[in-house]
């Protein structure tokens, strides 16, 4: 089923807070023991969702907890020179039903003598610090809702969709074979072909596009034979050496091919021209459909990830769950097996996209104006 912006916005037990009364208008979710992100690396996603003011430096004030009474932090306001330290997992909480919640403001603050263990009431009365008002939603072109492809028919066609004639009375529906692909449905990327996307221009016929989807998911075989995230998946058998369950998968989704970032980060995508040129939009299907932007995970982690549930770190390799789902939890922190040859600017691309997803599921979307890199 789909996974709506509140059922994100429920999984957060870290709330940013802004204004003067403490409005949550992001979040996050840290796991227990949290050692991989750090102060600023929220700093930067919030940057990545939102246009902030940037009129004074940043900082954290410590706003209280919910579903819990654990004692006050010792450092109540994070500032510039602790920006590089991990952020503290909110405490356990005290009811299965009740996850324990962590609150901070999001103000500026300016250089003073006042102690970080003060609460933020005494640097605002002295004037070091001041709350920001709600920041808007940041227009973020490459991003579109997971499982859906642009609208805009200058990038989107779909080679192997048919339409659909009307059948005479007399006729009776025609059975769907029982048999099937050994190649195209055990480790298959799409349930149903006819999703494929491809470039208006793009002189692709049904056939060239049923065997680029066969190669890539024979490519990303080749390249390995058990899940990426829980390394199961493999045959019991030796041939075929991959398990029913494990699927390719796509980082940058094919529906999305038009936003696949440049490998050589040359294109000026904010130029329109550039944008929608028939030469650009076919070798960014052409990156999408290929085995460097492709990993093999089990049927439900596929669709966890399409789904942009977790991520896998592009630096780290390190796999995040962005929601306290039990599914994914059991692989948070870990490393993912990812094959030597896969784009790691793709899977940029997909974290900052579940950054987007997740810590902005409460603000409004905005609608697409031109193509822009992320900061993370």
């Amino acid at each position: 089923s789909a996974v709506i912006p509140d059922m994100r916005a429920r999984g957060w037990n870290v709330h940013i807070l802004s204004g003067s009364t403490g409005f949550n208008f992001a979040g996050l979710y840290l796991h227990d023991g949290n050692d991989s992100i750090k102060w600023q690396h929220v700093l930067d996603e919030l940057a990545l969702c939102f246009d902030l003011p940037c009129s004074w430096p940043f900082a954290f004030a410590f706003g209280g907890y919910l579903n819990t009474d654990a004692d006050t932090p010792t450092t109540t306001l994070i500032c510039e020179a602790e920006l590089d330290q991990f952020v503290p997992s909110p405490p356990p909480s005290q009811s299965p039903d009740a996850r324990s919640i962590v609150r901070y403001h999001l103000v500026h603050h300016k250089p003073c003598t006042i102690n970080n263990s003060s609460p933020l009431a005494d640097h605002l009365k002295a004037g070091c610090a001041k709350p920001i008002p709600r920041p808007p939603r940041r227009r973020d072109p490459r991003y579109l809702p997971p499982k859906k492809p642009s609208t805009d028919a200058r990038i989107t066609r779909f080679p192997l969709r048919r339409t659909v004639k009307a059948q005479k009375p007399s006729q009776s529906p025609k059975r769907k074979s029982g048999s099937v692909s050994p190649v195209r449905d055990l480790p298959g990327e799409l349930n149903d072909d006819s999703a494929m996307t491809a470039p208006p221009d793009m002189p692709i016929t049904a056939e060239e596009a049923r065997k680029t989807m066969d190669i890539f998911r024979a490519s990303c075989l080749t390249a390995a034979v058990q899940c990426a995230v829980s390394a199961r998946g493999r045959s019991w058998c030796p041939a075929p050496s991959f398990g029913p369950a494990l699927q390719a998968c796509h980082i940058v989704p094919q529906q999305h091919y038009h936003v696949y970032p440049d490998p050589d980060g040359l294109s000026d995508l904010a130029d329109a021209d550039v944008f929608y040129s028939s030469r650009r939009l076919e070798e960014a299907w052409r990156n999408t459909w290929s085995a460097d932007n492709g990993i093999l995970l089990l049927c439900h982690l596929h669709d966890s990830f399409d789904q942009r549930l977790f991520s896998i770190h592009p630096d780290t390799l390190r796999i995040r769950a962005f929601v306290p789902y039990d599914v994914v939890l059991d692989y948070h922190g870990k490393k993912a097996q990812v094959p030597v040859n896969v784009d790691r600017g793709a899977l940029r691309h997909h974290y900052e996209m579940c950054c987007i997803e997740n810590m902005a599921a409460k603000a409004p979307l905005m609608e697409r104006s031109s193509i822009a890199s992320g900061t993370v």
